[in-house]
């Protein structure tokens, strides 16, 4: 029996396990990504939320032009 079609087929199997692994991670790096960019934008609106809230004197100042 050849040799040479037993170590393709390893080394193919362990290209495509990798590929797998490597992409896995990838997707888990995106949604951590989304994750923390959705956190960052929340705790900026509550900042200016804050703020405004703040600068705010008395309700006079809430009529719209």
């Amino acid at each position: 029996m050849k040799i040479m079609p037993k170590i393709m087929l390893c080394f193919i199997t362990v290209v495509l396990i990798f590929g797998f692994v490597m992409v896995y991670l990838d997707f888990q790096s995106i949604e951590r990504e989304k994750s923390n960019t959705i956190k960052l934008y929340e705790e900026r609106g509550l900042s200016i939320a804050k703020a405004l809230d703040a600068s705010i004197q008395d309700e006079s100042q809430l009529t719209t032009l």
